[in-house]
């Protein structure tokens, strides 16, 4: 991962010249041991001012190697939910036996472009899916890059969302810091946040 400044402080410029609420929080380990000299956690949060929800949020756990950045609310699930979708690659476009495996969602939209991971439970993403509104909004969200994932209690930011399902926008082991992809991912959230009201 990039020098802590020079990853944080495009996005503290973005939330000031979109008018965002920005917050860093950064939490230094216990230096006791010599490897760990830098060892942080460090979480930054962008969110509209008028409202609390979607909440860009990126993370990074320099101890564990655990880091993520996306876009995050809370939706109206069982806790219990699991959903992990993502976009196809080639290799589920050239695999002949995956049109006949019981991910495919049925919905030929969403199977022409995304599948259901093998981690995610089966019902709760026909469900999710069944909504067609949006379905093309995640459809749209993870044509934006390769690398993003739309799920639901995937990933729990910390003290963000108590007690809550959350749906996901997201990418693993990097954080977004293209302003324009920001932007984009903004604008799709914040539609999905108006379907989930």
């Amino acid at each position: 991962m990039e020098s802590e400044s020079s990853i944080i402080q495009p996005l503290q410029e973005y939330a000031k010249k979109t008018n965002r609420s920005f917050k860093h929080n950064h939490i230094p380990y216990d230096n006791s041991n010599y490897r760990m000299q830098n060892a942080a956690v460090d979480t930054v949060v962008i969110v509209e001012k008028n409202t609390s929800e979607p909440k860009f949020i990126s993370f990074y756990n320099s101890k564990e190697y655990n880091y993520y950045s996306g876009f995050f609310l809370s939706i109206d699930l069982p806790k219990e939910t699991m959903v992990l979708l993502a976009s196809k690659n080639v290799f589920h476009k050239l695999n002949p036996f995956h049109n006949h495996s019981n991910r495919v969602s049925g919905y030929r939209y969403f199977d022409s472009v995304g599948i259901i991971s093998n981690n995610s439970n089966y019902k709760d993403a026909i469900s999710l899916l069944s909504n067609a509104k949006l379905s093309k909004l995640i459809i749209k969200a993870l044509s934006i890059d390769p690398r993003i994932k739309v799920g639901v209690n995937y990933i729990i930011p910390k003290n963000e969302f108590e007690n809550k399902s959350v749906l996901g926008i997201f990418i693993q082991k990097a954080w977004f810091s293209n302003t324009i992809l920001i932007d984009k991912l903004f604008k799709v959230s914040e539609e999905i946040a108006e379907i989930l009201k």
